[in-house]
């Protein structure tokens, strides 16, 4: 098995332990107190585990990674199916029993093809999972600021030669619609259709189309899963940083595949994180970097989806997959001062920081360090750093 399909078969796992162990925490809550202190007891494994599936997705795989991921996975499950029974719960959970089907004896994994067939039935509680994953980024005041410099002409700029005017547009996890907004002037007077998992972010959208006289462009709070739309509506669909953040991204996939219309145009962009830098790296500030990946991995995030999303599309069914990338540059005087702002607010906030060292990823005397590093780096001329984004453009099979 090489590094490819080892790293899916391991965020596989992870992805099912993580909804197990959601699914116990709520069960614990409502049941036995002692349970509960068992569960937390369980969650040092959990992060340990967590931390070396992150190094599987950054890294080439070693033995060493190899067995303790998997030792580990296998005291999660045996301990989650001890204290299932505890609480009364006589049958297989949705995520140990599908991570414990993925092996055969000894830990091995099953051939390729048996995992896509497990990976296929399993879609429906992936998508389970993608409802209860922590989404990394929050919505803080300073990231809000980061969404609101991104248009479709800077994120979107692989889309829009391909959409024409009258055109119906699902824009998934569309955050404030600092993008959808350009969506909708592309295609009017045809549709753009935005929905985010966080009302807020729907409300600020609302506005901005209202500031921006888009009356075509409509937005709700809902979930990426489970779309409140009918099957075979949209004519293109589009997302931005969304599937990153998604442990169930083939649930999603799935589901916006179901409302397009046949031929219909899906367009990707997601971060890829370990190709993300700060230059020069004064004080070893490139290394949050690699903490940020790990957070969001512990979170059941994926840190690489921006170079996986094109085998990704092909694996759940797309045609006529097409990759794009690029480098979103802090490099002017004024950016630099802007992404210094939003690191110093952001990264190094109360609760990233709470996140990052509760999860063990990094310790205190290093981000001071990172602390210093980077106000030197926003003094320093010729500075810069980059967000790498990885895309895509596919196309749902059918007649166009």
């Amino acid at each position: 098995m090489d590094w490819q399909e080892y790293r899916e078969y391991m965020d596989r796992i992870r992805s099912r332990l993580e909804k197990e162990r959601q699914d116990l925490r709520d069960r614990a809550r409502r049941a036995k107190k002692e349970a509960g202190e068992e569960l937390d007891k369980m969650e040092e494994t959990w992060k340990a585990f967590a931390s070396r599936v992150s190094e599987v997705e950054l890294s080439e795989v070693t033995e060493d990674v190899k067995e303790t991921a998997e030792r580990l996975a296998a005291e999660l499950r045996e301990g989650y199916s001890k204290l299932r029974d505890r609480l009364g719960d006589q049958g297989k959970g949705a995520g140990a029993g599908r991570a414990t089907a993925e092996t055969e004896s000894g830990g091995e994994p099953k051939p390729a093809a048996a995992r896509e067939e497990a990976g296929r039935e399993s879609a429906a509680a992936d998508a389970e999972v993608g409802r209860e994953a922590v989404y990394t980024m929050g919505y803080s005041e300073e990231f809000r600021r980061v969404l609101e410099r991104r248009s479709a002409q800077t994120h979107a700029s692989d889309l829009l030669p391909l959409l024409r005017q009258g055109m119906r547009v699902l824009d998934f996890g569309c955050g404030t619609g600092s993008i959808s907004v350009g969506l909708a002037k592309a295609v009017e007077p045809g549709e753009l259709h935005g929905i985010d998992l966080e009302e807020s972010q729907i409300e600020i959208a609302r506005a901005a189309a209202k500031a921006g006289g888009h009356d075509n462009a409509s937005f709700q709070a809902g979930d990426a899963a489970s779309l409140p739309f009918e099957d075979e509506w949209f004519d293109a669909a589009h997302c931005n940083a969304v599937l990153m953040h998604v442990p169930g991204a083939e649930a999603v996939l799935a589901e916006v595949n179901r409302v397009l219309k046949p031929g219909g145009i899906l367009s990707v962009r997601e971060l890829n994180t370990p190709s993300s830098f700060f230059e020069p790296d004064c004080g070893g500030i490139d290394g949050a970097w690699k903490v940020f990946a790990q957070l969001l991995a512990a979170n059941g995030g994926h840190p690489g989806m921006g170079r996986e999303i094109t085998g990704l599309l092909r694996r759940t069914g797309w045609s006529d997959v097409e990759a794009n990338g690029s480098f979103e540059l802090f490099r002017s005087e004024e950016d630099r001062a802007f992404f210094h702002r939003f690191v110093g607010e952001w990264f190094f906030s109360e609760d990233t920081v709470r996140a990052a060292t509760g999860h063990g990823l990094v310790a205190e005397a290093e981000l001071d360090g990172w602390r210093k590093g980077l106000d030197e780096w926003k003094d320093r001329p010729g500075a810069l750093a980059a967000f790498a984004w990885g895309g895509a453009i596919a196309r749902k099979p059918g007649l166009r």
